[in-house]
């Protein structure tokens, strides 16, 4: 009997070790992506206003890369995270115009994940197109909680969302939640983990927050305590000593990030509750240099969100792993780019994955404490504000030096704040930097010049809707990616590409607001009153008249006062087309575009 109770003992035993090693193979990952938080907005990196604990306390506990960069812009830096392939090369390298979306052929790090046996969730912002074939769930994601476009009230976005009780898209159908933004996309998440966790199956989760992205909105709760901080002036800027309604900006831009900060705390919790502490990697990173915060302080940098400085894309990125024989918490230096994460997390993992010809490198030698630097490397990070990406509007990154436009040189160990040009003295570095510039802007053409069209007709796209956020050829005035332009009734108009799949009528319905406002063309809307902005009344427009152009075929429908959409039908052979959808007054006078479309295949 002893002996059986000794041999029971040891198979148990065994049967441990053996658990353990499999928890230890596979780790849980949650990667947080916030929005246009600087690498100066935290309390740890010295900011003298905003106080984010939780987020010291988790730097405190991390790996820290000190020289990790971004794109300048989100969408970009969100594509080099997922695919671990350069923007200009993956073909989300813009934030708009259609330009915004990962080839299809791309394999992403949620499918690699799911893959390898992980359930795969996504919640917040996406910013990777809102159309099959470009949606979460077509990309590898088991359960995605989403917003529309690049931020909440864009037009991508459930009309009139407000940062609270929001419509969210829920793996392709729309749904209301209940509470802030920030708070519902934390809380989803953790509902996911503990259906993952019951289930037995480790989990990957990405939590990009639209916050603190504008419009800035938040409860005052969170605001109010740095009003009185800013009010001490806190800056340089003369203007901002001055306006009031700078400090309320700042006080609400601070607000979003203590919101995140205390979800960050909520998230800890849990995962020690709930016995998953241990064996999760945590990564903690921004998406971009500073914007509203930048003001007060932007560690000592040049420049912010959208600049080739690296005020612009130098950002923080933490990770955390108790479980998993990381070297002591300190600071890295080695230069880091967002394109190694999928390498990385590769390599840590162990993840089995068809060998990608991959841009990033892994950086687990260095997080395991093997090595102190990685290779000497060539970074570029392209700078594409707008549809197309223009030549030298870049920063080529070596070491610590930045090659800025394909002319002033920094040496940022010297010189962090980027103030003296030494160009003239090194002529041979600089000239080796331009010439690894011209060879990447040669072997990125190809995607770059492969313009992107929405799949039409086929069975997950027999009924889509297209926003004026995805238009190409833009004309006219305004920024057509955000609602309140469609408000004001900006006269601006594009065209979209799209490819039919199938031959067949296809129904087209043009709108001037989107489905769910339920308004005629020609109303107008009040004004909408949030938290702590107040956007625009919808003027009202004389449409009278609607084209619809396909191809080469034009329609003209008549448009009544009650009249909710303009619709008409069109037989379609497979292939590629041009839709454009432009509204005129009565005297035949073109007033704006068509914001939204609506395309629907008959039976």
């Amino acid at each position: 009997m002893k002996n059986l109770i000794v041999l029971v003992l040891v198979l148990a035993c065994f049967q441990f070790i053996a658990c353990e090693k499999q928890v230890y193979e596979k780790p849980n990952v949650i990667l947080i992506l916030t929005d246009d938080q600087g690498y100066g907005d935290l309390s740890c990196h010295g900011n003298p206003i905003l106080k984010t604990p939780t987020l010291d306390r988790l730097h405190d506990e991390s790996i820290r890369f000190t020289d990790f960069h971004v794109s300048a812009i989100c969408t970009p830096t969100r594509s080099q995270i997922l695919t671990g392939l350069d923007a200009c090369r993956n073909g989300a390298f813009a934030w708009a115009y259609s330009r915004e979306t990962i080839r299809p052929e791309v394999e992403t790090m949620p499918e690699i994940f799911r893959k390898n046996g992980y359930a795969t969730g996504h919640f917040g912002k996406w910013h990777l197109g809102d159309n099959f074939p470009y949606r979460p769930i077509d990309r590898g994601f088991d359960e995605s909680i989403k917003h529309g476009g690049a931020s909440i009230f864009q037009t991508p976005d459930y009309w009139d969302n407000d940062y609270v009780d929001d419509h969210y898209e829920h793996n392709g159908k729309m749904k209301q939640y209940k509470g802030y933004c920030t708070d519902v996309w934390f809380e989803e998440a953790k509902k996911f983990m503990t259906n993952s966790n019951r289930e037995g199956k480790p989990f990957f989760i990405y939590l990009p927050t639209n916050a603190p992205h504008g419009p800035l909105i938040v409860p005052q709760h969170y605001s109010k305590p740095y009003l009185k901080d800013l009010e001490k002036g806190y800056t340089a800027e003369k203007e901002f000593k001055k306006s009031k309604e700078i400090h309320e900006e700042i006080s609400w831009f601070y607000g979003m990030i203590s919101n995140i900060d205390e979800n960050m705390e909520k998230l800890d919790i849990y995962l020690k509750d709930n016995q998953l502490y241990e064996n999760t990697i945590l990564i903690f990173m921004t998406d971009n240099g500073g914007t509203a915060g930048s003001r007060v302080y932007n560690a000592g940098m040049r420049g912010n969100k959208g600049s080739l400085y690296d005020g612009g894309h130098r950002v923080p990125f933490f990770i955390r792993w108790p479980n998993g024989k990381f070297s002591k918490p300190k600071n890295i230096d080695a230069l880091a780019h967002s394109q190694d994460i999928l390498p990385t997390l590769i390599d840590l993992c162990k993840l089995e994955y068809k060998k990608l010809e991959l841009d990033g490198i892994s950086l687990k030698d260095l997080i395991m404490g093997k090595t102190k630097e990685t290779p000497d490397r060539f970074l570029v990070m392209q700078n594409a504000q707008s549809p197309m990406a223009k030549k030298y509007h870049a920063t080529v990154l070596s070491n610590k030096w930045r090659l800025v436009e394909n002319k002033e040189l920094y040496n940022i160990e010297l010189d962090p704040g980027q103030k003296v040009d030494v160009a003239s003295s090194n002529p041979e570095l600089v000239k080796k930097m331009q010439n690894h510039y011209e060879n990447w802007w040669s072997s990125v053409q190809e995607p770059l010049n492969n313009i992107p069209s929405f799949p039409v007709g086929g069975d997950n796209c027999s009924n889509i809707t297209l926003t004026c956020f995805d238009w190409h050829g833009f004309e006219g005035k305004g920024n057509v990616t955000i609602q309140s332009t469609v408000r004001e009734g900006g006269s601006a108009n594009g065209h979209w590409n799209i490819e039919v799949l199938e031959a067949g009528k296809y129904e087209i319905s043009c709108s001037r607001w989107p489905a769910e406002a339920k308004n005629p063309l020609t109303s107008g809307l009040p004004e909408l009153k949030t938290l702590t902005i107040t956007f625009p009344k919808g003027i009202a427009l004389p449409i009278a008249y609607t084209e619809i152009q396909i191809g080469d075929t034009k329609k003209t429908v008549k448009v009544s006062d009650t009249d909710l959409v303009s619709s008409d039908t069109f037989n379609l052979e497979k292939g590629h087309y041009k839709l454009k959808g432009t509204f005129f007054n009565e005297k035949k006078e073109p007033i704006c575009g068509a914001y939204y479309i609506y395309v629907n295949k008959l039976n």
